[in-house]
């Protein structure tokens, strides 16, 4: 996978989760999001992107990455106990959820500068 693709795996994943929390069954479960090695970046960030673990960027992007899980894990708790999480998932709501996805994608993006 390449650092673009990485970041499109980012973007969609977060996707498929801010449409479950529009209309959460619970079918979800937070120990599912919490593990950050588990999505398609993560896979990525811990086998095929190990090489890049050279570069401060590189760690940027694992500590964006957890902050992320962490922030998606705490929405979805609130989801699933029926709270409404509409603010904390719409773009520009300044939430930890959205920031989180934000520094995420650019810190990936710094790391593609850097390896590029």
């Amino acid at each position: 996978m390449k650092i673009d693709d990485a970041i499109l795996a980012h973007v969609e994943w977060k996707d498929r989760l801010s449409n479950y929390l529009r209309r959460a069954d619970r079918s979800l479960l937070p120990r599912e999001i919490a593990a950050d090695n588990g999505c398609e970046l993560g896979k990525w960030l811990y086998g095929e992107g190990r090489p890049f673990a050279e570069h401060q960027e590189y760690a940027d992007v694992i500590q964006q990455h957890i902050r992320f899980h962490t922030a998606a894990t705490s929405v979805l708790r609130r989801a699933n106990a029926g709270e409404s999480v509409y603010d904390d998932i719409v773009l520009g709501s300044g939430s930890d959820f959205v920031m989180a996805s934000v520094e995420l994608i650019n810190a990936l993006m710094a790391l593609r500068q850097v390896i590029s």
